[in-house]
């Protein structure tokens, strides 16, 4: 009978937290899993409204490639300042590649736009905190938009055409890791520079914020660099580095181009992703840091 009792009070003891980073880990891929097949489940109940919203996102990219075939069938050739020739099958390539990691940041973009009026306005970002999960996790998954995936399937069909139409040769395998390493890294652009503008909502705290014209400016990296003014390419290289998200990445895979030219770009843009994405999280660190809750 004494044998029973110390059972008996660690049936009722707590759960031991979570110290393991693997077994933290997984609890977020869990968690993460679960958030995105609800977010499913609920878009895929008004199946209809989601559709149209699909196409309405696909036909939104396919207006700005119509204004690039209709400025090709004026030119042969898109000259620079710097003397290049770019094709219309090039630039092409360079815009489909700027698509797959903008639908992948996409998808997640959207918890971007209401940060400030949803979690600090209002006061959510309580809840978020009182949970035993990374509070940017939660704020990302909170808002998947799964229109994303029509622009990354267009994105993936007009880099395939433009390949094509540029008669590219055969690449060794391993250019496909080489180009899905450069995929992510440009990603990592995207979400460091929009979170560490999201985070400055912690000490500027408005509804609409800075984002909207800082994502418009993303379309300028859709073109190759070298048809700006250099201050503009400086900017979008280390101001805003929206040339690390398609332009310096993409400019390797195109055959026939100059890839030494950029080649130093190039390399960098693993390092650039990276660095990015760490100084925007450091950056959304020192906002949670400070948060104050809004009170009653």
């Amino acid at each position: 009978m004494h044998d029973a009792e110390p059972a008996a009070a660690n049936l009722s003891a707590p759960a031991p937290p979570l110290h393991s980073p693997l077994q933290r880990a997984s609890l977020h891929l869990y968690v993460g899993w679960a958030y995105v097949m609800q977010a499913l489940k609920t878009r895929l109940t008004y199946r209809g409204d989601f559709l149209a919203q699909l196409v309405a996102s696909v036909l939104a990219e396919l207006v700005g490639l119509a204004v690039v075939w209709i400025l090709f069938t004026k030119v042969d050739e898109l000259q620079d300042v710097l003397g290049h020739s770019w094709t219309a099958a090039q630039v092409f390539f360079i815009y489909g590649f700027s698509m797959i990691p903008r639908a992948l940041f996409n998808f997640v973009a959207y918890s971007f736009y209401r940060f400030s009026g949803l979690y600090l306005v209002e006061g959510q970002f309580d809840r978020v905190l009182l949970r035993p999960l990374n509070s940017l996790f939660q704020v990302l998954l909170e808002a998947v938009d799964f229109n994303a995936f029509g622009d990354l399937v267009l994105g993936g069909v007009i880099l395939v055409m433009s390949w094509q139409a540029m008669g590219a040769p055969a690449y060794p395998l391993w250019h496909l890791g080489l180009f899905v390493l450069m995929v992510l890294s440009a990603t990592g652009v995207l979400l460091g520079i929009f979170l560490a503008l999201m985070a400055v909502s912690f000490w500027a705290t408005d509804r609409i914020g800075i984002l909207p014209p800082v994502y418009n400016l993303m379309s300028f990296a859709r073109y190759p660099l070298t048809i700006y003014r250099p201050w503009v390419r400086f900017g979008l290289s280390f101001i805003l580095p929206f040339g690390f998200a398609a332009f310096y990445p993409a400019t390797f895979f195109l055959p026939g181009a100059d890839r030494a030219e950029f080649l130093i770009e190039f390399g960098l843009t693993p390092l650039v992703g990276l660095g990015v994405l760490f100084f925007g999280y450091w950056i959304w660190s020192l906002g949670v840091r400070r948060y104050e809750s809004t009170g009653t």
